[in-house]
């Protein structure tokens, strides 16, 4: 075991002082003011690790206004602490923040604590609650660009009031907002109107956005198209048809034409996740310039799937070798080496389904860059195939490993520095 750091040893005999009664009572300043915010942020961070928490160790630390980064587990404190800890912080100690996580579901009078401490935060610009909070509390966290409310209480139709929309149209630094909790189509309406409040938007988390682009660029002037610079998309369609078959069929129609409208209002998308309905949406995709980072899900084209093989083959030879992440999801019989002769630079490959050679592989290429690989299922020769091609791999994943042999495990820990392996 390497020595430990001056750092280190400062930093552990720091919090034995911070956890022994009345040590710092005779100090007529708060000491931790003195230090720098990323010193306060650590010891913070290092006195979470221990077992037991207790308010009273953490007084003089997050009321000395110079911690930036703020978390809390539930149940960490108890109510009493919870409420004395935001006391704390909205009196004294919110200068500074600049990250607040909290994974609790806090009560009325706790939740109210939490919204005046988001008014006195002006640095602020991560937010991630798992609480319904009054988005309009935000409105003097000028700096915000991740807003993330992990909540399902159905109160997010509070920031698409007037008041609150209008308000908050002051955060125009704003790019990743993630409130909405109905990830279906349902919600196109408020998605346009975030979309018009915050223009450097990047995400609306994990929301279904064509919608919302369909509509817009229906009541747009064809010359005249609005565009928004959304970054990563999630698309998958899925309006409530309460099981009708003719209505799901027309929606499946649908789908090209909508996506079609996608892309034309977010054409600088980065990620996309998308539930193909109609295979004729990929020919859309092909306009996606900057696309590194890809997940289809073929739920619905396992009638026809050669056809959409084909598809997906042509649509990866338009993306061309920028591509770093590709996923796909209930799709069955993918040649991998043709898929990986195409695009020897990716990074991340996950198959949810079986793997395939597709001919002869006689050529030998090099995945320099391939670091995670998660297949179902596939045969020994894809599995060698992959293996003895890839140079860095590091996480390793097969649901179905039936193939598994000596020889193939020797491959595996010895051809790669797997930092992790599972098989079922």
């Amino acid at each position: 075991m390497p020595p430990k750091s001056l750092y280190d040893i400062c930093r552990r005999r720091t919090l034995e002082l911070m956890t022994e009664d009345g040590y710092w009572d005779e100090c007529p300043e708060n000491r931790f003011s003195e230090l720098t915010c990323g010193v306060v942020n650590d010891l913070f961070a290092f006195y979470r690790t221990m077992e037991y928490h207790y308010l009273r160790d953490l007084e003089l630390l997050l009321s000395c206004g110079k911690l930036q980064r703020f978390y809390l587990r539930y149940p960490e404190f108890s109510e009493e602490e919870c409420d004395q800890l935001f006391q704390l912080l909205t009196e004294q100690g919110c200068r500074s923040i600049t990250f607040v996580k909290l994974s609790a579901n806090f009560k009325n009078d706790e939740n109210s604590r939490l919204e005046k401490l988001m008014l006195k935060c002006p640095l602020l610009k991560n937010l991630q609650v798992s609480t319904f909070l009054n988005p309009i509390v935000l409105r003097n966290c000028k700096r915000l660009k991740s807003v993330v409310i992990n909540y399902t209480g159905g109160e997010e139709s509070t920031y698409f009031r007037n008041e609150s929309a209008n308000t908050l149209s002051v955060l125009i630094n704003l790019q990743v907002f993630d409130i909405f909790r109905n990830k279906n189509c349902s919600s196109y309406f408020q998605h346009i109107v975030a979309l018009k409040n915050h223009p450097r938007l990047m995400s609306l988390g994990q929301s279904d956005s064509s919608w919302a682009a369909h509509h817009i660029g229906n009541n747009s002037n064809r010359d005249a198209r609005p565009q928004y610079g959304l970054r990563k998309c999630f698309w998958e369609f899925s309006i409530a048809v309460e099981d009708n078959p003719e209505q799901i069929a027309a929606y499946n129609l649908m789908f090209p034409e909508v996506i079609r409208s996608s892309i034309l209002i977010f054409p600088l998308m980065v990620e996309l996740h998308i539930v193909v309905r109609h295979e004729k949406c990929l020919e859309h995709l092909k306009n996606l310039k900057h696309l590194r980072s890809l997940g289809i899900n073929f739920e619905f084209c396992s009638n026809h799937y050669s056809s959409a093989l084909s598809k997906l083959l042509s649509l990866l030879s338009a993306i061309g070798p920028k591509l770093r992440i590709l996923e796909l999801l209930q799709f069955h019989n993918v040649p991998v080496n043709i898929i990986f002769r195409r695009y020897p630079d990716l990074e991340f490959f996950q198959l949810y389904g079986a793997a395939i050679i597709c001919g002869s592989v006689k050529t030998v290429y090099k995945f320099k860059n391939l670091k995670t690989l998660f297949v179902v299922r596939m045969d020994a020769m894809s599995l060698q195939y992959l293996l003895r091609n890839s140079m860095d791999l590091r996480i390793l994943y097969l649901e179905e490993a039936s193939c598994l042999n000596d020889m193939l495990m020797a491959d595996i820990i010895h051809g790669n520095p797997l930092a992790f392996f599972l098989s079922r």
